[in-house]
């Protein structure tokens, strides 16, 4: 979904242990993974050394040292959903965007994530009971240990999104992993990818 980065200025927000900042990297981009934890960036920059990828430790909940129209593209790789104000790192992409700048995000299913399973005799395979979506809410969750999840409704990601002055030019549910899900009972988790222009 990202295309050709080659010579482009690419951020990835949250990059965590910077898996994916690397692989951007070794498309011949100049690469740049931030992350508010310290762990994780010291991680990140010895785990990947060798490649031609940056790591600093910045927070994205707050406004970035980074200047201003310098980035080609932005990447959220599974992170709006687990910081507790979306619309200062929203407006943070889009002042350092360049204007026709692209934001590439993934998230959770909202509508799904934290929804419990459910089973019936003639279903055997389940469906995921869908409550209270629309409210925005916080809630603890401990796949890889205890953190808290943020969440929201779709429409309030594209309310920031507007708000920021992006337009969403592509929404994809990949229906291929939800099947793959399904068929195997783990939690439903729905990437949701949104490429924004500014």
């Amino acid at each position: 979904m990202i295309g050709d980065v080659y010579n482009k200025y690419v951020l990835d927000l949250g990059c965590g242990c910077g898996e994916f900042t690397k692989k951007v990297a070794l498309k011949r981009a100049f690469t740049v993974g931030i992350d508010g934890s310290e762990k994780m960036i010291s991680y990140a920059s010895k785990e990947n050394a060798g490649s031609a990828a940056m790591y600093a430790i910045m927070d994205i909940t707050k406004p970035l040292p980074i200047k201003s129209r310098s980035m080609d593209i932005v990447i959220a790789n599974m992170v709006l959903m687990d910081i507790p104000d979306i619309e200062i790192c929203i407006s943070e992409v889009a002042r350092v965007l360049r204007i026709d700048g692209i934001f590439l995000l993934s998230i959770t299913h909202p509508a799904f994530f934290c929804s419990d399973w459910a089973h019936e005799d003639t279903n055997p395979r389940g469906y995921k009971v869908v409550r209270d979506y629309l409210h925005e809410k916080c809630e603890p969750v401990s796949f890889w240990g205890e953190t808290l999840h943020y969440h929201r409704p779709l429409s309030s990601y594209f309310n920031a999104f507007e708000k920021s002055g992006m337009c969403v030019l592509s929404l994809k549910e990949p229906f291929q992993i939800l099947r793959r899900i399904l068929r195997t009972h783990h939690f439903s988790l729905i990437l949701g990818f949104h490429h924004l222009l500014y």
